[in-house]
């Protein structure tokens, strides 16, 4: 396996597919990139050792990790197993934590992170696979893009994808919604299986208890509503989901 995603290890109910993921996956299948695989240890309810063997197993040469701040000690702990079992496998942090600390996350995780990328990441991160495998390493124009540079610790900006029509519908054969447990992750379901969606990126407002407009901007981009219905569709004549979650952070505020 060339690029392995995954969620943490953790204790908890709460267990749905990730976009975030499913985005990157279909980002990097679109650039080329084939051999790439999604792990969902909550799903497959796996431990500490279960993911140790599972990474035994596949070997993969890029090794990423969702992260939130609750899931720190969970992702530090399965670097440092990663860099155990392979210590040439490159290593890369994406979602809300590494986007709030900037470059403090490469020198919390030490020489077990090799890369964070802050923000949106399907170009980001496709770039830097590209440049990885080509063995390059100037990173200065890779968006959001955090990693140690000859200076010490390089920050990029990060710049909002535009065009969220120039993306693929995640890879949903990699987070098949049918695969997912019906333990309810919210209090009002109604039917299995449950995907979620989005159609929309950005929030104007900058609530205290939401990151969203950190992540990804406060200037609210849309999806087309046509490629929304066909990725719908695709989900109920392909994967058999019966209910939808749209998972858009913009909350407008009647003032």
């Amino acid at each position: 396996m060339d690029v392995l995603l995954a969620t943490p290890v953790k204790k908890t109910h709460y267990s749905v597919p990730s976009l975030g993921l499913g985005y990157l996956a279909s980002a990097l299948r679109k650039a080329g990139y084939d051999r790439v695989g999604i792990l969902d240890p909550v799903k497959e309810k796996m431990s500490f050792e279960g993911f140790r063997d599972y990474f035994k197993k596949h070997s993969p040469r890029i090794f990423g990790l969702q992260c939130f701040s609750m899931d720190v000690i969970s992702v530090a702990k399965m670097f440092r197993m990663a860099k155990e079992i392979c210590p040439e496998v490159i290593t890369v942090i994406g979602g809300p934590h590494p986007t709030a600390v900037n470059e403090e996350i490469l020198t919390e995780f030490g020489a077990d992170l090799d890369f964070a990328v802050r923000g949106e990441g399907e170009i980001a991160f496709v770039r830097l696979i590209d440049m990885i495998f080509h063995k390059e390493d100037n990173y200065s124009g890779i968006p959001g893009l955090v990693y140690r540079g000859c200076n010490g610790i390089a920050v990029n900006p990060i710049e909002p994808i535009k065009d969220l029509d120039a993306l693929e519908m995640p890879a949903w054969d990699l987070i098949n919604p049918a695969t997912y447990s019906d333990e309810a992750p919210g209090v009002l379901n109604k039917g299995f299986p449950i995907a979620p969606i989005v159609t929309s990126r950005g929030c104007p407002h900058e609530c205290t208890f939401c990151a969203n407009s950190i992540s990804m901007g406060r200037i609210i981009r849309y999806r087309d509503i046509e490629k929304v219905i066909v990725e719908m569709e695709h989900l109920v004549s392909h994967y058999g989901v019966k209910e939808f979650h749209v998972s858009d952070h913009y909350c407008p505020v009647i003032s």
